[in-house]
């Protein structure tokens, strides 16, 4: 008979979550890892993150603006928004509070809705020049009550590239997405494309707006409407049924909520925006937090039950030939941790390395455009200055060169250290499923080892340290500054290369390349301004130092993915032999256990079972507080 099992509250799913690490801590004779302990408190605020993400200029502020029911609330227009994050949460009245980078030193300050262009604008902060992290929004708008955060972030392409970086840096936050695209312009793109495939790793929540809905026809709006559902079925792989779309336009909400209109309103759309939100995502927002929480916590869960397996098994055993029967058992399985370390072990190394080979390969060939020797860039470089007859705009095409090369740079190899992090979370979790050799004997231990190699995936991209590879990308451009701020943006991003896996700190490594990308920058400059009397010797100065320069930063970029390849092989090469290790040590273990229970008295024997019992009834305990039946314990 199975036994009902009631809804959680978000109190008890995290005091359950509490209860599993620290039975995990117990049985592993480890101390509760601190990261679980924040995460924890994290999930218990109740705080749901919902990033509205879209290209510049498809009315995505507006959108926040309008939804939130306050027009001037997040800068919009032509106030384009720097590389900055504006968090907007409840508060009993509007104000703003700016967080500085942590490099920057600076303490957070308040301002006001008149300060905000100077902080929050491409116009009144070029470049982030003022360090900014993100700034806080306190809106007293009726939707944000039950815990709801709206992130609105920069908008993507545009001449502003960085905010790619920054908007990316949201992704792994996101527990619902708002996708922004309008009815005037371009269709949904591959940029678009491309986003959304990061976004449904991280969330099944995404859901679209369409927006500027006045500036066109009916027929036209629903042509568009289609198109994209279209694109997003064929080219995205959503199911056209389930897809959430809504068709807005922020103006009218606006001339709505003045004119105290409600024919307005519904023709403004956001009436259907404000009942989706209202009707489904406030009521279960704390569902919606733990069933994600739930996934992260799974395969905490797995190994505690197979824990409690396997001591359960040597406790129950009453005479010496039940002992002698599991001790033969546990032997057996030993001599299949051997046997298919001979041979699976060797596989699943050798598809590692051959995936790594080919991941890397691909890089760095996506890399040799920026080749100063024949590459594709300094080739586009050097024909475009030989076309040019006047000394002044080989000058300007220079100083062109300067401001403009390095976003390009650090924009491909975003791009390409993205890649690099989608193709290895999906080798390591194939290669997790390969370690589940087809050989019946050796199903057991193969099972084993596959768990131990799922958790060396879930450490490289799941848990800490792809994702915080993202936070040290974004985090370290600001400490990458030392040679320039164009050199600090570039070792920024070399820095997310480095330092998703291994010892040394991306934010460190991104600082070191900052510096040393940033002076043949300023080298540049410095020799371009030496004038000369033949145009054709200008050209080959200019073409010169721009190849110096690039020289620097092709090897950098190299250098630094290379290394990135060599630490994940170390890394995994090593987690898969100390999987074994541990799987063949944990029978020995048992074995040694096994041998004691002949020679222990049976007050020993009652206060271990006893003490097993504890910790099982505590597991059943955090189970059901979880909401999870104990069926569900083994994904």
């Amino acid at each position: 008979m199975n036994t009902k099992i009631e809804q959680p509250t978000l109190d008890s799913f995290c005091n359950g979550a509490a209860t599993i690490l620290g039975l995990e801590s117990a049985l592993s004779g480890k101390p509760v890892d601190p990261d679980w302990v924040k995460k924890i408190a994290l999930w218990k605020t109740g705080l749901f993150r919902i990033v509205v993400m879209g290209e510049i200029k498809k009315g995505k502020s507006s959108f926040v603006n309008a939804l939130l029911g306050h027009k001037d609330l997040v800068p919009v227009c032509s106030d384009v928004a720097t590389s900055t994050i504006f968090k907007i949460c409840y508060g009993e009245k509007v104000g703003y509070k700016v967080f500085f980078h942590k490099t920057s030193g600076k303490a957070p300050v308040e301002i006001d809705s008149a300060q905000l262009s100077a902080y929050g604008t491409e116009d009144g902060n070029p470049g982030n020049e003022k360090q900014v992290e993100f700034i806080q929004v306190f809106c007293p708008s009726p939707i944000l009550k039950s815990g709801l955060v709206v992130i609105d972030t920069p908008g993507l392409g545009g001449l502003f590239k960085q905010h790619k970086r920054i908007t990316y840096e949201y992704v792994p936050k996101a527990d619902a997405v708002f996708l922004v695209t309008d009815s005037v312009e371009s269709p949904i793109g591959q940029a678009e494309i491309d986003l959304l495939s990061d976004l449904k790793k991280v969330t099944k929540h995404i859901f679209f707006v369409q927006t500027k809905s006045r500036l066109v026809d009916a027929d036209a709006r629903e042509a568009r409407k289609s198109n994209n559902l279209s694109i997003l079925t064929s080219q995205a792989d959503f199911d056209k049924d389930k897809i959430k779309y809504f068709v807005v336009d922020s103006q009218t909400k606006f001339a709505a909520d003045e004119e105290k209109d409600l024919k307005k309103l519904e023709r403004s759309g956001f009436k259907d925006v404000a009942e989706f939100v209202n009707g489904y995502i406030r009521p279960n927002v704390h569902r919606l937090l733990m069933a994600r929480a739930t996934a992260e916590l799974r395969p905490k869960i797995d190994i505690i039950a197979r824990e409690f397996d396997a001591q359960s098994a040597v406790l129950r055993t009453k005479t010496e030939e039940e002992r002698t029967a599991l001790v033969q058992t546990l032997k057996d399985e030993q001599k299949e941790i051997d046997k298919w370390e001979r041979t699976g072990k060797a596989e699943i190394k050798e598809k590692i390395e051959v995936g790594l080979s080919r991941i890397r390969k691909d890089a760095i060939e996506r890399l040799d455009q920026f080749d100063p020797n024949g590459g594709a860039l300094i080739l586009e470089i050097e024909q475009s200055l030989n076309q040019i007859d006047s000394m002044d705009e080989i000058q300007a095409n220079v100083d062109g060169i300067q401001a403009s090369l390095p976003n390009a740079l650090a924009e491909k190899l975003h791009e390409i250290c993205s890649d690099i992090q989608r193709e290895t979370a999906k080798l390591l979790c194939d290669a997790s499923n390969a370690a589940k050799v087809d050989v019946s004997e050796m199903e057991n231990a193969a099972d084993n080892v596959s768990l131990s190699i799922s958790r060396v995936h879930q450490d490289l991209v799941v848990d800490t340290k792809f994702n915080k590879a993202r936070t040290i990308m974004y985090g370290g451009m600001a400490g990458a500054g030392i040679g320039s701020t164009i050199g600090g943006i570039i070792g920024g991003c070399i820095g997310f290369c480095c330092g998703g896996v291994g010892a040394i700190p991306g934010v460190e490594i991104g600082a070191a390349l900052g510096g040393l990308l940033g002076q043949p920058v300023g080298y540049v400059a410095a020799h371009a301004d030496q004038k000369t009397r033949q145009l054709d010797g200008a050209r080959k100065m200019a073409v010169s130092l721009v190849s110096k320069w690039l020289s620097s930063c092709y090897k950098s970029m190299s250098r630094a993915i290379s290394d990135q390849f060599e630490t994940i092989r170390r890394y995994v090469g090593h987690a898969i032999d100390e999987a074994i290790v541990s799987e063949r040590e944990a029978r020995s273990s048992r074995i040694a256990e096994l041998k004691q229970m002949g020679q222990r008295s049976s007050e020993e024997i009652i206060a271990k079972t006893a003490e097993l019992q504890k910790h099982q009834q505590q597991f059943m305990q955090a189970m059901s507080d979880m909401g999870l039946s104990p069926e569900q314990k083994r994904a």
